[in-house]
């Protein structure tokens, strides 16, 4: 018994958006650039098919790193197959409409500090809010530390109306993040909890 087909039809997968399926597993796919072609299903999941070619001969880059920085954005946003996407296309994140063509986001990229020679991990794009979209004034090039320091599931603490995480909270008034969850359990407040002098035996 066939499987029955999951149904794609609107979904964006790199340059491509998924317009009807027409049988033995292939789907009518409309690029960017407008022209209209016939499409594995396989190959869109996968993510081996991005484009009907367009993007390959016009900038002739699909191997840099920025591309790949550039496609697995779209991959994490838009393609319900991809891991990632429950973290980001699945709770409505985003890709401006002007970062959907590459050229467009390589240029903001190298005009906001993208180091091609940067080593593994020490330029990678950033949300500021990292609620909100990928967009030119939400974004900025970082290291994954920083990144690191910016994710939703980071406890963040605000003193004298200064939030920070409560890692950095910790580096800068010199104890241990355990220490100041023992003392909230004890009842005292974020300011306290991080400044009273530590008692040494």
């Amino acid at each position: 018994m066939n499987k029955p087909v999951k149904d794609r039809t609107g979904v964006r997968y790199g340059r491509l958006t998924a317009k009807q399926y027409i049988g033995h597993g292939r789907w009518l796919c409309v690029c960017d650039c407008g022209k209209v072609v016939e499409v594995n299903g396989s190959h869109l999941t996968c993510g081996h098919t991005k484009s009907c070619g367009c993007s390959k001969r016009i900038h002739g880059e699909t191997k840099t790193k920025l591309h790949s920085v550039w496609n697995e954005m779209l991959q994490r946003c838009e393609n319900p197959s991809s891991p990632k996407y429950k973290d980001y296309g699945g709770r409505g994140i985003i890709v401006c409409e002007e970062w959907h063509e590459y050229t467009v986001f390589r240029d903001w990229a190298i005009r906001n500090g993208y180091n091609q020679a940067a080593a593994y991990g020490m330029c990678t794009i950033e949300r500021v809010d990292v609620n909100g979209n990928y967009t030119p004034d939400n974004c900025c090039w970082a290291s994954s530390k920083i990144q690191a320091r910016n994710r939703r599931s980071n406890h963040f603490v605000t003193v004298d109306g200064i939030t920070k995480t409560l890692t950095d909270w910790c580096h800068v008034a010199g104890i241990a993040p355990s220490l100041f969850r023992y003392r909230k359990k004890k009842g005292f407040d974020d300011k306290d909890a991080l400044f009273l002098p530590v008692r040494r035996r």
